[in-house]
């Protein structure tokens, strides 16, 4: 049985391809994958490092007004025109245009997280250092777009 492990689902042997060596690692990373004890070690990585303190008050502000959005659907997490305030972005040139749509593109990926962050349960979201930085990314990244382009986004 030196080339063969039992899987214990199906009762049948599985023939070790490789090294032996690899595959009993790989045979005993499934066997932790079953037992919970990664999954447990990824949920303690997935809650975030937590800071001392809490978001300011403006970014607290913001998070709650995006998230508002998205909940109540006005934005639509898959879809990056939903961000736009049109009467604004139709007045624009086709390549200032471009440039608008590549940041809300990568804003929704932001706000995704974000929301991802906030649903996780057991974590206090307003205490982490990731949603610090996601907030403030972008703040700073609206805020620099709108004073080149004008308000063309709705957050």
């Amino acid at each position: 049985m030196d080339d063969e492990a039992l899987n214990e689902d199906q009762a049948q042997p599985i023939k070790f391809v490789g090294s032996k060596d690899a595959s009993r690692k790989m045979l005993d990373l499934a066997r932790k994958l079953d037992s919970g004890a990664i999954s447990d070690e990824q949920s303690r990585i997935s809650r975030g490092f937590e800071d001392n303190e809490s978001l300011a008050p403006e970014e607290k502000e913001l998070m709650d007004f995006i998230l508002s959005k998205v909940n109540d659907g006005t934005i639509d997490l898959y879809s990056p025109s939903s961000l736009l305030n049109n009467a604004v972005y139709e007045a624009l040139a086709e390549e200032q245009r471009g440039e608008i749509d590549l940041y809300a593109v990568n804003a929704l990926s932001t706000i995704r997280r974000i929301k991802d962050l906030k649903d996780l349960p057991g974590v206090d979201e307003t205490r982490t250092y990731q949603m610090k930085l996601m907030i403030n990314e972008l703040k700073l990244k609206k805020e620099e777009m709108e004073k080149n382009f004008g308000d063309v986004y709705i957050i």
